[in-house]
């Protein structure tokens, strides 16, 4: 007797489909539970090993860190100065005549000199065996300052009778922080000047073709400063603004004495340079001085014309009255000359 059985299909697979007998069925059925927890257990090697994975990553991770620690007496106190070969974040804590350095990482160092080089402070010393921390047995009671830098840990054995402020930080450590201070500020100025750039809309260069010139125009912001510098068969034009600018339109048609035009930026400035091909007469200004330059110029000659109108008007009023004067007198002489005849 014949009978059909089917395999469930895989996800985008097809269904097949084949004959076989009762004694192949049965077969098929131990073979398929053989199958069924050979997956089992292959899966659940898959699943422990992967859980696994990561326990096995993370002791690369956690090495220990190279350090160097000294003892320096002087000024009535202890400092001990580890110096760490990277980064590891670290605390201070006592119980009774006991203090206890803990790291975040293994750090692996020797301590046992430092019982010599502050005998008065340290009876004894030891590190851990997992290197997280490092154990002082006290000679005397003090109080305890710590101070954390980048790659140095410095801790302060004061003693009870200490009066005023902590210990300052060495000069030298404290110019050390400055300088780095200010290269990460340098570094944080760099990239908000490089995110600007990146977000800045391309500064599109015109460029119009008159028949004894060339003019470019240079569509900038108004509070951005432009400076020229112009040299033999060269010109630089630098603004002191992050700025991109599209130079499609000035490369697309370079005038013949024009050898090229190109773009870059230098920290916080932004040039455009100018090849030529020989020497030319260059003349650079903003359209915003022409324009006010120009509005001047019009406003004086307005202001110059209304004076000439005006002066014009009171030259001829005045004369006018000259004329007035001159017929009033004559009419007045007229008239007494007829009088006088009547009483003679």
């Amino acid at each position: 007797m014949v009978s059909s059985t089917s395999a469930p299909p895989c996800a985008g697979g097809a269904l097949a489909v084949w004959p076989v007998s009762r004694s192949d069925h049965a077969l098929a059925e131990r073979a398929g539970s053989g199958a069924s927890l050979l997956a089992f257990c292959l899966a659940l090697m898959i699943a422990t090993l992967t859980a696994l994975a990561p326990a096995e990553a993370a002791p690369q991770n956690r090495e220990p860190v190279r350090a160097q620690v000294t003892a320096e007496v002087s000024g009535g106190y202890a400092r001990l100065v580890f110096a760490l070969s990277s980064e590891v974040d670290a605390s201070v804590h006592s119980a009774g005549n006991i203090l206890i350095i803990s790291f975040d990482r293994p750090v692996y160092l020797s301590v046992e000199h430092l019982a010599t080089q502050a005998s008065q402070y340290i009876a004894a010393a030891r590190r851990d065996p997992d290197g997280r921390s490092v154990r002082f047995a006290l000679a005397q009671k003090v109080n305890v300052n710590s101070i954390e830098t980048a790659d140095k840990f410095f801790v302060d054995l004061l003693p009870a009778t200490w009066n005023g402020p902590p210990p300052p930080l060495p000069h030298e450590v404290v110019e050390e922080l400055a300088r780095r201070a200010r290269e990460a500020e340098h570094l944080q100025h760099m990239a908000q000047l490089a995110e600007q750039r990146r977000k800045a809309t391309p500064v599109r260069v015109h460029m119009a073709s008159h028949p004894t010139f060339t003019r470019y125009v240079f569509d900038i912001p108004e509070q951005t400063s432009v400076s020229a510098d112009r040299a033999k068969e060269r010109l630089t034009l630098s603004f002191d603004a992050p700025l991109a600018f599209d130079l499609t339109d000035a490369e697309a048609d370079l005038p013949p004495v024009v050898a090229s035009i190109n773009a870059e930026t230098e920290q916080d400035l932004s040039l455009v340079r100018f090849s030529f091909m020989a020497p030319v007469d260059l003349r650079t200004f903003r359209k915003e001085a022409a324009e006010a330059k120009a509005t001047a110029e019009a406003k004086a000659a307005i202001e110059a014309k209304v004076a000439a109108e005006a002066k014009t008007a009171a030259d001829a009023k005045s004369r006018r009255r000259g004329k007035s004067r001159r017929r009033g007198k004559s009419r007045h002489r007229g008239k007494s000359g007829c009088g006088g005849k009547g009483y003679s």
